[in-house]
């Protein structure tokens, strides 16, 4: 087994014929702490957890180190395979931003900016050093969204998306007093993971509404912590998806505050689904 990495949609292997010198293990993220100095007093005051009962982390930065196969690329021309090879990765990869998935982890993605950090040329073997600055968490490829494949689902670490989150109905507000009809959707603490996770709100409607500027096509969303709702239009929505930064789920919140509470003003008859993604280290 090569071990490879897949960067964006280039396999190391596959494509570049990259052996890495060890089995890659991206680096944890380093926590984000934040302590003052007591003047004549033993030890510091840990302020970590001052505004916010959770810790944050930095991104996980660190490099692989791949051993380039030279006769495996160009058969013909030994000493000019190492520039082709060069020339072709940097191209698709430096200071680019993607997804980077572990052959050995495949069930999970790393988002971030990759780029070449040095490339050595020698008689029988080349080596490229690839750096990578990724986001703090690794995340599930499949999210609530996604269809349960049988044959990529890990039996013991896999969770079946939850049908609880796709197209649910907003009946629009009551035909006598007009009132919003608030519809509530729990989030279950099982499909968010360990890591902090925003979700994606994808609206959509039975018949497309009247485009008449004159009238207001609204969805309402009640967010925990907070007071009132949050109005939103078509105009905010970029393809139909939505996101509420306040809408920041955590595994160890309380039920109260893993849910999210919408409503519409009906016209159009509009549903929405949450694009929930188990996040981890």
């Amino acid at each position: 087994m090569y071990h490879s990495v897949i960067f964006g949609d280039k396999n190391t292997w596959d494509d570049w014929h990259l052996v890495p010198e060890t089995r890659p293990v991206i680096n944890p993220p380093e926590p984000k702490f934040s302590k003052v100095d007591i003047p004549s007093g033993d030890g510091d005051l840990d302020l970590t957890n001052a505004l916010s009962p959770y810790t944050y982390y930095n991104n996980r930065t660190g490099s692989i180190d791949f051993i380039v196969v030279n006769d495996m690329y160009c058969q013909v021309d030994h000493e000019k395979e190492w520039y082709m090879r060069y020339t072709e990765i940097m191209n698709y990869l430096h200071g680019k931003k993607m997804r980077m998935i572990l052959e050995d982890d495949k069930q999970y993605f790393y988002e971030g900016r990759f780029s070449v950090n040095q490339w050595e040329s020698d008689v029988h073997y080349s080596k490229i050093t690839i750096d990578y600055d990724v986001t703090p968490y690794k995340w599930n490829l499949f999210s609530s969204l996604d269809d349960w494949l049988w044959d990529p689902f890990n039996f013991v670490t896999g969770v079946i998306p939850n049908p609880d989150y796709k197209d649910v109905s907003l009946p629009g507000p009551d035909h006598i007093t007009g009132e919003l009809q608030w519809v509530t959707i729990n989030i279950n603490r099982r499909d968010i993971g360990v890591a902090p996770i925003c979700p994606n709100i994808h609206i959509s409607y039975v018949d497309p509404p009247d485009p008449d500027p004159f009238i207001a096509y609204e969805t309402y969303f009640q967010i925990p912590g907070y007071e009132g709702y949050r109005t939103f239009v078509p105009s905010d929505y970029i393809d139909g998806v939505l996101q509420i930064p306040e809408y920041t789920f955590r595994k160890d919140m309380t039920d109260d505050q893993l849910k999210i509470v919408a409503a519409s003003n009906g016209v159009g008859l509009p549903s929405i689904s949450l694009e929930i993604r188990e996040g981890c280290f």
